[in-house]
């Protein structure tokens, strides 16, 4: 057999490859225009209540600006959230994508009439100063018309975004912007109230062009794409409820935050906070941006969302936190803007703020990530828990440190909330890219899973038995996958040996069977190397029809508590595998790999794989991967002609012995039986790299996956076997993956995901 060995990687890609793929990948593309849609909307809004000031007294601005606050209160609340829903629903709608928009729009504008004709009713009640909105019909009416299609304008750019094309959203917020401001110089001459009118009149212009725009070009082109998803009326509602409750939460902390400093601490108090929040919010909306594009991608393609996260955590991170350093650094001068006693007092809570954005950015993914998945009693337990955690905690801080207490409490309480989503939902974004070695007893937890129930059961059942009257037990017991083992002594002549005995399952019984029957047929007439290292049989017997078994005890030790280095023990593995390659030459067969080979090969280890919990986020991506695999191994191997034989089955360094120079025993028969050769050798090598080098099996195929081929240690060792180049190193890899996975599949409890992640979520993604 020749195996090609691994070659280096190759140099990393060059910048300009880099800034082409940023381009090409709609996620940091879409995002990258949402973030500059939010940085260009603040600068020109800044530029344009500067000119306002110049232009009008200050009693017309802040009348006029109330009024716009209002009108976009109101339009925010007739939407319900909707623009959220669009975000989602949009991506996966389809042909039907028109009737959808369609259908929000109505609902919008709709709520949004209402919501404002009930506002001017009412208006001497609860805002008299604001009664110049109904001084004439044609005033009045404006405000409802303006209110109205500001929640349209909202939901259009939601809807760009959802068809991933968020850069039409940077170029219609630049131009309305700039019109916003020809507007302003053009109506002070012209209109009292030329701010207002100012800030809604270009309104109409824009959501007239980006909706001729969707209505003529993008949503017609969608006319041929399939519906991913339903978009039916009533889960669009629920959808659209559960995130309009959740995102009220996230209002009213910010809202409430000046309101409770207020009553606390005072005015002055509150106005530093609320200054220092709204200029370190621009760092919360890069978040939420890159949310949205996530949102569009992920919805499209949910098999990637876990790619889609990672990228749009590490986009998140960069950007959030160079501008959190740079504003935490600046924090003094931007402040001192606005006059020296807010540089004094309000630095150390903007600086706190800045950095919260830090993570908030893991919240915020978090809340995309489950938005994509639509588990919205999850958002809404997570948003009411962090808007519990964010206002007490600097309520408490306030009261205790003064106005950088809401700062101090602001920060604890995102970090907090973000050490929880990083321990849970995002678990499995970055604990894959931690290269960390396994703890030595990692392997042997994972074996012991269910150890005291099972212990509790055999010494109940063997307290009674009349094996011990005649082997005494020694040493304690050693739980397996299938069995329970003793360390016992004869009372007859004090000779040393091992009792096995089946758990109580029929799976059990059976392999613990196999396994006596195999190394008593070895015994008595396999190879003579074989026979030479099998252990005897010396008593069997059945205790309430579970199975046991005694024989002779291993010569030597195991190999796997000689090991170091990444190369270990070159002779002695030799030695095991030509001590093996006697027994697949004396029992080798050619066979056609049929359908019920290739279950046995592929299909029932992939169901027992799938069938094992996995993070909400991965499955997705693991089912398609999974799904993957087995076509890609059907294809490799479906009515083929491969080499059988007899092999050990679980051929590892805990079940080879050794004097240090030869194999002395090899132990551990119960999952024998006729299988290819090249897997069991190739299982044996790979977890010896493993325990040598203190990791988990699944780190060490996914060098063999990435690269497709085996270095030259795994080389030299792999040519000593017969028929070994009748299947490649990455098809090896994954027969040996799926054996590896599916035995241990029904010990798994749900807190090894350190091995689960290990040795499924890392092997499925070099795959």
């Amino acid at each position: 057999m020749k195996m090609e060995s691994a070659s280096g990687h190759g140099s990393s890609g060059t910048l300009s490859a880099r800034v082409r793929e940023f381009v090409a990948t709609p996620l940091t593309r879409n995002a990258s225009s949402l973030i500059g849609s939010t940085i260009a909307t603040s600068l020109l809004g800044f530029i344009f209540w500067i000119v306002a000031a110049r232009l009008y007294p200050t009693s017309t601005i802040g009348r006029d600006a109330t009024a716009i606050s209002t009108m976009v209160f109101l339009a925010s609340l007739a939407q319900l959230n909707l623009h959220m829903a669009l975000n989602r629903f949009v991506p996966t709608a389809g042909r039907r994508t028109g009737r959808l928009v369609v259908l929000a729009y109505c609902v919008a504008i709709t709520l949004a009439a209402l919501a404002a004709a009930t506002f001017l009713l009412g208006i001497h009640l609860w805002s008299p100063r604001l009664s110049f909105l109904t001084a004439t019909p044609t005033e009045a009416a404006w405000f409802v018309v303006a209110t109205m299609i500001w929640a349209i304008f909202v939901l259009q750019d939601s809807v760009l975004a959802g068809l991933g094309e968020a850069h039409w959203v940077l170029i219609e917020n630049v131009l309305y912007g700039v019109g916003k401001l020809a507007a302003l110089v053009v109506a002070a001459h012209i209109f009292t109230h030329g701010v207002f009118l100012a800030w809604t009149v270009p309104l109409v212009l824009f959501v007239a062009a980006i909706n001729l725009l969707l209505g003529k070009r993008l949503i017609p082109a969608r006319k041929n794409d399939p519906v991913r998803a339903t978009v039916a009326l009533i889960e669009v509602g629920r959808y659209a409820s559960i995130d309009f409750a959740a995102s009220l939460l996230w209002t009213a902390t910010t809202g409430l935050l000046p309101l409770i400093v207020l009553g606390a601490a005072g005015a002055r108090a509150s106005a530093y906070v609320y200054l220092s929040w709204t200029v370190a919010y621009t760092l919360y909306l890069v978040t939420l941006n890159v949310g949205m594009s996530m949102i569009t991608e992920g919805s499209r393609s949910p098999d990637r969302l876990l790619e889609y996260a990672r990228k749009g955590t590490r986009y998140s991170l960069v950007i959030v936190g160079v501008l959190s350093v740079l504003l935490v650094v600046s924090a003094p001068l931007a402040l001192r803007l606005f006059g020296a006693d807010y540089a004094a007092e309000a630095t150390g809570v903007l600086q706190l703020f800045a950095l919260s954005a830090i993570p908030y950015a893991f919240i915020a993914l978090t809340f995309s990530i489950l938005r994509v998945q639509r588990r919205m009693r999850t958002l809404f337990l997570l948003s009411a828990s962090h808007a519990t955690a964010t206002l007490s905690l600097s309520y408490l801080g306030l009261r205790a440190f003064g106005v950088v207490g809401v700062g101090v409490g602001w920060f604890f309480a995102q970090s907090v909330v973000a050490i929880g989503v990083l321990a849970g939902e995002l678990r499995t974004i970055w604990v894959p890219l931690v290269r960390v070695r396994t703890l030595p007893s990692r392997l042997t937890r994972i074996r012991n899973v269910g150890t005291r129930a099972a212990v509790a059961d055999t010494e109940a059942l063997m307290k009674h038995s009349r094996v011990f009257d005649e082997w005494e037990r020694v040493e304690s017991v050693e739980h397996h996958s299938n069995f329970l083992s003793f360390a016992v002594r004869s009372r007859a002549n004090g000779a040393r040996a091992v009792l096995k005995i089946a758990t109580p399952t029929d799976v059990a019984a059976r392999a613990l069977q196999r396994g006596e029957a195999m190394i008593t047929k070895l015994a008595a007439a396999g190879p003579a190397p074989i026979r030479a290292v099998v252990p005897h049989v010396l008593a069997r017997g059945a205790e309430h029809g579970r199975p046991w078994v005694v024989e002779t005890i291993p010569t030597g030790r195991p190999i796997s508590r000689a090991l170091g280095g990444t190369e270990p023990a070159t002779d002695i593995m030799l030695d095991a595998v030509d001590v093996m390659t006697s027994l697949y030459r004396s029992s080798h067969t050619q066979a056609l790999v049929d359908r019920y080979t290739l279950d046995l090969l592929v299909g029932e280890p992939l169901a027992a794989i799938g069938a094992i919990s996995t993070s909400p986020l991965r499955r997705a991506a693991d089912e398609a991967k999974l799904t993957r695999i087995g076509a890609d191994l059907e294809d490799e191997l479906a009515e083929r002609s491969l080499s059988f034989a007899t092999v050990h089955g679980n051929l590892w360094p805990g079940n080879v012995f050794s004097d240090n120079r030869h194999v002395t025993t090899i132990a551990g028969w119960e999952d024998t039986g006729l299988d290819v050769p090249i897997v069991d050798v190739m299982h044996f090598i790979w977890m010896t790299e493993a325990l040598a080098a203190n990791t988990d099996l699944g780190v060490i195929l996914c060098n063999t996956l990435r690269g497709g081929r085996l270095n030259p240690y795994e080389t030299r060792i792999a040519e000593r076997v017969p028929w070994a180049s009748e299947l490649k190193p990455r098809t090896i890899a994954l027969i040996v993956w799926l054996r590896h996975v599916s035995r241990n599949a029904n010990q798994l409890r749900s807190r090894d995901d350190l091995w689960r992640i290990r040795n499924i979520h890392e092997v499925l993604e070099a795959a």
